[in-house]
């Protein structure tokens, strides 16, 4: 289940009978030499009152033509920041990447910071150019 849990985060969910991980995806690019989040589509903001967000949405289905490929969507996002082939594995004691080297063009050319943040909780950051 993804769900955005602040203008600038959205969640994603795994739960089990006995376990349960949050995954919070945030898209920021670099403007005028600073980091800037990427906002979460308008209809899905917390932000906004339930009953705007609730027309936003259904304008937003209304218009819905074909599914996206986008798996955590957000606003004004740069056409492509990088493009990868790989595959994760989610298990309890965390989530593991698995990405194909090497392969031509830019596919796969990133770079993956890792901050402890304490035993339950870490942060990732894939980078390349000017997006993380």
């Amino acid at each position: 289940m993804t769900l955005p849990i602040d203008d600038e985060t959205q969640r994603y969910r795994i739960e089990t009978p006995d376990c349960q991980m949050d995954i919070a995806v945030r898209e920021q690019v670099r403007r005028e030499g600073a980091w800037v989040s990427l906002l979460v589509p308008r209809q899905q903001r917390p932000s906004l009152p339930v009953e705007e967000r609730r027309e936003l949405q259904r304008q937003f289905i209304e218009n819905l033509r074909t599914p996206k490929e986008q798996a955590f969507p957000f606003e004004d996002r740069p056409q492509t920041c990088f493009d990868a082939v790989g595959d994760f594995q989610i298990e309890r004691s965390g989530i593991r990447f698995a990405f194909l080297t090497p392969l031509p063009g830019d596919l796969n050319r990133f770079v993956i910071e890792r901050t402890d943040l304490d035993a339950n909780r870490g942060r990732l950051y894939f980078t390349r150019g000017e997006c993380v």
